[in-house]
């Protein structure tokens, strides 16, 4: 007597692998795209010194307080540094 394997169970299906693996590969793509175009922002020290980068790692701008510098520096204003 041979046994039965249940439904579902036999060999697997190699063209619904390969749609699905196309469908992650799509959704990951749209995934970067999404993350490379966003904008995100650090600080530190308080937000004294503060940095803005897109998704693909490019700095966008720089921006030190006065204050970042100490009390020495003579009549310093805020830079702002576009990259």
């Amino acid at each position: 007597m041979k046994a039965r394997m249940p439904a579902g169970f036999g060999r697997p299906d190699m063209n619904a692998l390969m749609r699905q693996a196309q469908k992650m590969q799509e959704d990951m793509k749209a995934k970067q795209a999404e993350l490379e175009a966003a904008e995100y922002t650090g600080s530190a020290a308080g937000e004294m010194v503060t940095v803005k980068m897109n998704g693909k790692h490019e700095v966008l701008s720089i921006t030190i307080k006065p204050e970042a510098v100490g009390s020495g520096a003579r009549a310093l204003p805020a830079w702002r540094i576009r990259c």
